[in-house]
């Protein structure tokens, strides 16, 4: 397969490339490679750290810019929130005077009292005999008791539950007290 050398050491007249580099010695060495030197080591250290400050110091900004932006649209907020709580407040503080100048429980009264004013028109009427004219008198009681139902619930209906504490939503018209005397009719 591959060409031996001749014992002796002599080359044979075919095989003279081949022997050629065995008698010139053993093959020339590669020079070392050259080692950087120390301030050559340095100079890329401070390369590298200066890039690495330009980046961290670019990502500071935008995280500093990101903060500020968001302390503004927090500070926002808080204060559309604070305008929306002194707006409810002042809405309710009007709605409270509303509701005590609105008198109520004055009103509840007066179907209580025109209540009754029609029950006294109805049994004055019974105990005349029931005549055709007194009829006219029962019926303008009822009316002036209904409109002042009406005038209560209207009123009434303008103002959230809380704030009646204890007066009705509505008047009940199966309680005797409050029904204009409807329930005998």
């Amino acid at each position: 397969m591959y060409p031996q050398p001749p014992p002796s050491g002599q080359p044979q007249p075919g095989n003279a490339p081949t022997t050629a580099w065995l008698a010139s010695g053993p093959p020339a060495q590669f020079p070392a490679p050259e080692r950087p030197s120390a301030s050559r080591h340095i100079l890329t250290l401070v390369v590298v750290a200066a890039a690495l400050l330009v980046v961290l110091a670019g990502a500071g900004t935008a995280v500093t810019l990101n903060v500020r932006s968001l302390d503004r649209q927090v500070s926002t907020l808080d204060s559309d929130i604070a305008a929306r709580k002194a707006a409810q407040a002042s809405q309710r503080a009007q709605l409270t005077r509303e509701f005590q100048q609105s008198n109520l429980s004055g009103k509840l009264q007066q179907v209580r009292s025109m209540t009754e004013a029609a029950q006294q028109a109805l049994l004055e009427w019974g105990r005349l005999g029931g005549p055709a004219s007194g009829i006219k008198v029962v019926q303008l009681a009822r009316n002036a008791c209904e409109a002042a139902v009406i005038d209560y619930d209207a009123t009434a209906a303008r103002f959230p539950a809380d704030l009646l504490s204890g007066l009705p939503l509505r008047i009940d018209m199966n309680d005797s007290s409050t029904n204009c005397d409807r329930s005998t009719s």
